[in-house]
């Protein structure tokens, strides 16, 4: 996580407007109308009002979201049109709580399960808006990275902002509700395989204690009957990928990927390799995505060399096929 102010108003004022107009008519309806991007590939889709192309009909679909505060975050939905079940990845800002609310609320005011890579304000905030008030949504089950805050807190670097993690403690209270994974953690949620990769434990703390808010980060594998996707949260470092490889190998493949740290000082091109997504998809902003200052325009250009398709803010939301 790091701060991102950059002049994009009205940029976030239109896609505000849109989002408005379209999250409820459509989601809502069960029914994704969509405008396909015409690049070969998986069927990736971008959500337009009013066209007439509709996705392929398929039992889960993937959806993710720009942030309303108008700098990057991360917020994703698993939804299954089948059975109503609901996964929600992390949420982004606390300003984004009314987008988060409004999709929920158009799923049936019910998350299924809630994953919470990590305690930054860019990917909790809004989780902690709600969770404090759910204004009638119900959460059967959330997810997070079982940090040993003792240990944490004295790891934290000064230039690290920590304010959300005690926000997030307290949010959580006593609830029974709460799960927290380790490394190396299998479930089913439906009829999709979850696989933990990364959480807090020793191996982070050694490897990623440079940076270890977001290095602790959940890294989370989601595989169904022919596609997977691989959430990387705010993993990243050379020693973080070396790690990852060395463990998991071809375990990592996925077709669709979420690169760690929004694409900017990320994993490293060799991790990208080993996991061989077809579609990237950054959290992040125009500015973040172009400018000299971040990375992000480098690991956009590999995997663009490597035949992926790549998608970021300026064209969310996204919806894709994912069976």
């Amino acid at each position: 996580m790091w701060y991102d102010v950059a002049s994009e108003e009205l940029y976030m004022k239109n896609r505000k407007l849109q989002l408005a107009g379209l999250l409820a008519a459509v989601i809502a309806a069960g029914t994704i109308v969509a405008y396909t991007s015409g690049i070969a590939g998986k069927a990736a889709s971008l959500l337009r009002g009013g066209s007439e192309e509709s996705m392929p009909d398929t039992e889960w679909i993937l959806g993710n979201y720009n942030d309303a505060s108008g700098s990057q975050g991360m917020f994703y939905t698993l939804k299954n049109n089948s059975d109503g079940t609901l996964i929600v990845i992390d949420g982004g800002w606390t300003e984004n709580a009314a987008q988060v609310r409004q999709v929920i609320k158009d799923n049936g005011d019910h998350v299924t399960a809630w994953f919470i890579t990590h305690t930054h304000n860019d990917h909790v905030g809004a989780f902690n808006e709600i969770f404090k008030d759910p204004q009638g949504i119900t959460i059967d089950m959330v997810y997070d990275a079982n940090v040993d805050y003792a240990e944490y807190k004295t790891l934290i670097p000064d230039w690290d902002t920590f304010d959300r993690y005690p926000e997030y403690e307290s949010a959580i209270g006593d609830a029974d509700n709460i799960t927290h994974l380790s490394r190396d953690d299998e479930f089913m949620i439906d009829d999709l395989k979850v696989k933990v990769f990364n959480a807090y434990d020793s191996k982070t703390v050694k490897k990623g204690k440079d940076d270890i808010v977001n290095n602790s980060s959940l890294m989370l594998k989601f595989e169904g009957e022919k596609d997977s996707v691989l959430f990387c949260g705010d993993v990243h470092s050379g020693k973080m990928s070396k790690m990852l490889i060395k463990r998991y190998g071809e375990e990592l493949e996925a077709e669709y990927v979420q690169p760690g740290h929004h694409g900017n000082n990320s994993l490293t091109e060799s991790f990208y390799e080993v996991v061989k997504p077809q579609i990237a998809v950054f959290d992040a902003t125009e500015h973040i995505m172009t400018a000299e200052e971040y990375s992000a325009a480098e690991l956009k250009e590999y995997f663009e060399s490597e035949g992926v398709e790549v998608y970021d803010y300026r064209t969310c939301p996204h919806f894709f096929a994912f069976e």
